[in-house]
């Protein structure tokens, strides 16, 4: 008998036989879609390696900048100043590490602040991807934006990677209680005979660059928190030993003195005008503030009481003769202004005691004189004349000279005056002169201005974060 097979099982077995024949036309399928996902995960891990890899250098370069700015040192005396140095030394440092950096590339410029203690640097970049170069595999990636990919499917431009780092300091600081302005006078600080300069608590700052900027003779002694010379010294009895080629500082009252002497003169009412000076005789005299033209003599036994307010000597000599007693200690400023014979003159024994005001117009300002008042009469205290002062005096164009036994304050820091500072163009002392300047912890509670600093041993520089 003949059989014949049904149709259907003809159509299955030349079916089957095809599926046997194409057996490697299957592995190849089979394998690629295997190799698809161990690509990509071979792929992150090279990437999350080199993402690593690159956020530590970062990290190392944003800590290595802060903390070099924030240990920076002579930084300008202006605090906006200051700053910007702050600023641009790690911006600078910066420059030179990221420039070694691979396989990353920098998105924007790196953001530095700095601040009145501390340093904070911040850095974006971008790493490059591996799967970034297989677009083929990547559109249909969905990584997310800076992760390899991004929502529409497009081909990524790397990883994102952010770090951030901030120095900060605790430093020791020794405030300047005497300045010589002078940028090149010699001996722009002079201290001789058996003289002191005493200021244990604060600095000297000398900003001559003259190679004996600072001089000592004989016995004289300086006894200060810090000495510093923009140029060198010479002599001995020096403690500590003054640092050279220390950076100079600007004038740190210049621009408060112009402001208040240009509002306060032109309200000021003229209080005594006349060729010759008022001449104030044994007993007590009290004055108001003004201008008092030609100069104002404290003769011998004679007591001046000054009233709260701003007195502008014009054209003439404030002078305070042997025993003469002034005193002004509610908030008084004596302010120089005009010819040459605008100047100070403490002689024997006379007694100057005043307490410069805590706000207003020359604040922190005890004694000032006028930058145009020419240089050619010094300011002097002498034989026995005592000051006694809380405040500044400042004189930025002419010589502060205390000299034959001379003193240039009675007061007790620790006790009574906030601060008492001295910045002149020159500064000499000599004889049997002392000078005692300080300011205390509690100074800008007094309304006193702060003057520069200079760091002292033993400041802290730490990452925060």
């Amino acid at each position: 008998m003949l059989l014949c097979k049904p149709r259907g099982i003809n159509r299955i077995s030349r079916a089957l036989g095809r599926f046997r024949a194409s057996q490697c036309g299957n592995l190849a399928v089979t394998t690629a879609l295997v190799a698809l996902p161990l690509c990509i995960a071979a792929g992150v891990a090279l990437d999350y390696g080199r993402l690593l890899r690159v956020k530590a250098e970062l990290q190392q370069d944003a800590d290595s900048a802060a903390l070099a700015a924030a240990s920076a040192s002579n930084l300008p005396a202006s605090a906006k100043d200051a700053l910007a140095a702050r600023e641009k030394i790690a911006a600078s440092y910066l420059s030179a590490s990221l420039g070694r950096l691979s396989d990353a590339r920098l998105v924007g410029s790196p953001q530095i602040v700095a601040g009145a203690s501390s340093v904070a640097v911040t850095l974006h970049a971008k790493v490059d991807g591996t799967l970034s170069m297989l677009s083929s595999f990547t559109q249909s990636a969905s990584l997310g934006q800076g992760q390899g990919g991004n929502a529409a499917g497009a081909a990524p431009s790397g990883y994102g990677v952010t770090v951030s780092s901030t120095a900060g300091w605790s430093e020791a600081r020794n405030y300047i209680c005497m300045m010589a302005l002078n940028g090149s006078a010699a001996s722009a600080l002079s201290v001789s005979g058996t003289a002191d300069i005493l200021s244990p608590n604060c600095s000297v700052q000398v900003n001559s660059t003259s190679s004996s900027a600072l001089t000592q003779q004989g016995n004289a002694t300086i006894n200060a928190g810090q000495i510093c010379v923009a140029g060198n010294y010479s002599g001995g009895n020096l403690t500590p030993t003054p640092k050279t080629s220390c950076s100079a500082f600007s004038d740190p009252l210049a621009s408060q003195f112009a402001s208040d002497y240009t509002a306060a003169y032109a309200t000021a009412p003229v209080r005594y005008s006349s060729k010759s000076r008022m001449t104030l005789p044994a007993g007590t005299t009290t004055l108001q503030p003004g201008i008092y033209e030609s100069g104002i003599r404290v003769d011998k036994n004679a007591t001046l009481s000054l009233q709260p307010g701003i007195y502008f000597i014009k054209d003439g000599t404030f002078e305070v003769m042997s025993s003469g007693i002034v005193n002004g200690t509610g908030g008084v400023t004596i302010v120089f202004t005009g010819n040459d014979l605008a100047y100070l003159s403490i002689q024997a024994k006379g007694s100057l005691n005043l307490k410069a005001p805590a706000s207003g117009k020359f604040a922190g300002l005890a004694i000032a004189q006028h930058p145009s008042v020419s240089a050619r009469n010094a300011n002097t205290v002498i034989g026995g004349g005592q000051l006694n002062i809380e405040g500044i005096i400042y004189m930025p164009k002419q010589t502060f000279y205390v000299t034959g036994n001379g003193v240039g304050t009675t007061t007790n820091l620790s006790t009574s005056a906030k601060q008492f500072a001295i910045v002149a163009d020159t500064i000499t002392i000599k004889g049997n002169g002392q000078v005692k300047v300080g300011q205390s912890a509690d100074y800008q509670a007094a309304g006193l201005p702060a003057l520069p600093f200079q760091k002292a041993p033993g400041g802290k520089v730490a990452l925060k974060q």
